[in-house]
């Protein structure tokens, strides 16, 4: 005798490892074998329990507002709760549910999932993402501090020299600013490197000063390292207005390294990169970081948060995107990703507006990001037409390294016009003769190897010296092609400064 259809289908649901349920009014009226286990419950024939006594109770809003759509036909896909035991353990389940009639009611039948091992895997792909940002930012951090060290060394020579008075005070206001900026993005990489101590607490926040802070964070990395490798990028920032959001810093700052550097990757020549922030059509916060890159093929938009697919062959732990659907799934956010093959792509991410605005108004956009060049540095009026010997160029975008720099040279005699960046540097160079230029390689406008060519076009026999962080990865090769004469690793001290000056100066190879 064959099998009635209903007898299989009953066969199979109450055999199967997964649970499944009926739920009527909010309370499961069937639960079968596997799904009772699972809770550590018996629910017998005729009985009901409330899904307020499964699912816990920081969800409960949620889930009562994912029923109602869900019985609408306006909720697909898989939902994720904390669920409960009946021995009080918490533990993360996997929601498949379609509406349903039965006995003239409405309902919601469907799969329940412990996923606690799932979770447990994902995290740990989540934390070697992680971890992978923080390898890829350690160069760039790298070339940060010795910036940061190069301000704190030549600063504390100048107290030292100057024993007291207003610059000594304002020397050791340098260095604490330095420190301050060094604390700050040692503590900002730690943070997004590790989620082991469990999900960073949500609060309301300004979304635009974490772009910035993401700006800031890998700016190494789209300018200084790659000016050092002869690529260029270039970053537009295009902060709008858009509402606050229930958001973990941390979480959200790595969620956006992720894509900026996905972008990077995606233009290993060099190009645009455009990141701005705005308010949707619904109200809801979206940040969008759009690339010129190769752009992503239609079959592969649908994998793109796999935790280990790749596009390139050079990649052993897929795009990032893993780590950022995960940021976003624990916000209510969701990714959307718009591509055309060698065109570019734009990835976007809306998270919902919170209900409650931040305790502090609004910060002001960051002006030391992008300086400003509304201003030369030097104003024309200052300018000398002519000048005697020992004249120094000084071009870098550290200000307060800048400042020191100066102080030390021209306590030797030397005078010194001085740039905040390269373009502006290049200017003066049209109005006076240069006995020296030094000049920084990573500026936010046009490298030191530019400022290099428009000296050889302008003045010549003028002698060039390279400030870099970066320098051991820059060979004599790469120095003799842009005719340039030394290399000044940062940090440096005053003494090895005044001393590569001098011998440049007289001809000698330092």
């Amino acid at each position: 005798m064959q099998p009635n259809d209903d007898a299989i289908f009953g066969f199979l649901v109450e055999n199967s490892p997964d649970g499944h349920f009926i739920l009527i009014d909010s309370a499961f009226v069937y639960l079968n074998a596997s799904a009772q286990a699972m809770f550590g419950i018996e629910l017998r024939q005729g009985q009901s329990i409330s899904v307020y006594d499964i699912i816990d109770a920081v969800d409960h809003d949620r889930a009562r507002k994912n029923q109602a759509m869900r019985l609408n036909g306006l909720l697909k896909g898989a939902q994720t709760y904390g669920a409960r035991r009946r021995n009080g353990d918490i533990f993360p389940i996997e929601v498949h549910a379609a509406p349903l009639k039965l006995r003239g009611r409405k309902g919601l039948h469907g799969v329940i999932r412990d996923v606690t091992s799932r979770q447990v895997m994902e995290g740990r792909l989540e934390q070697l993402q992680r971890e992978g940002l923080v390898t890829r930012l350690a160069a760039g951090i790298a070339h940060d501090f010795n910036n940061l060290l190069a301000v704190i060394q030549t600063n504390t020579e100048v107290a030292q020299r100057a024993g007291s008075g207003t610059e000594v005070q304002d020397a050791l206001k340098r260095i604490r600013a330095a420190v301050q900026r060094g604390s700050e993005k040692v503590r900002h990489i730690q943070r997004m490197g590790n989620r082991r101590e469990g999900p960073h607490e949500q609060r309301p926040l300004y979304i635009n000063p974490v772009v910035e802070d993401m700006l800031d964070l890998t700016r190494a990395r789209w300018r200084d390292e790659a000016e050092s490798l002869g690529i260029s990028y270039e970053m537009d920032w295009a902060p709008g207005m858009p509402p606050p959001v229930d958001g973990a810093e941390d979480d959200l700052r790595a969620a956006l390294v992720a894509l900026v550097f996905n972008a990077l990757e995606a233009m290993p020549s060099g190009g645009r990169i455009r990141v701005s922030t705005s308010q949707d059509r619904h109200g809801d916060c979206l940040i969008t970081v759009r690339d010129e890159g190769e752009g992503i093929a239609p079959e592969a938009l649908s994998r793109l948060t796999d935790a280990f697919y790749t596009t390139r062959p050079d990649r052993q732990m897929g795009l990032g995107l893993h780590l950022v659907a995960n940021v976003l799934e624990r916000h209510g956010g969701r990714l959307e990703v718009d591509s055309t093959l060698g065109k570019g792509s734009t990835l976007a991410m809306i998270f919902p507006a919170s209900a409650d605005a931040p305790n502090e108004p609004p910060p002001p956009p960051r002006a030391d990001l992008f300086p400003s060049r509304s201003k030369p540095t030097v104003p024309e009026a200052a300018r000398p037409r002519t000048r005697g010997a020992n004249t120094v160029l000084l071009i870098d975008d550290q200000a307060d390294l800048v400042q020191v720099v100066r102080t030390i040279l021209e306590s030797r005699g030397f005078s010194v016009d001085t740039a905040l960046n390269g373009r502006d540097g290049v200017d003066l160079l049209g109005f006076s003769k240069y006995s020296i230029v030094l000049t920084d390689l990573g500026m936010p406008d046009i490298s030191g190897w530019e400022v290099a060519a428009r000296v050889r076009e302008v003045q010549p026999d003028t002698p060039i010296i390279l400030m870099t962080g970066w320098a051991a990865d820059i060979n004599e090769a790469r120095l003799a092609e842009h005719q340039i004469q030394a290399l000044l690793p940062k940090p440096f001290r005053s003494d090895q400064l005044l001393a590569m000056v001098k011998q440049v100066l007289q001809g000698a190879k330092p």
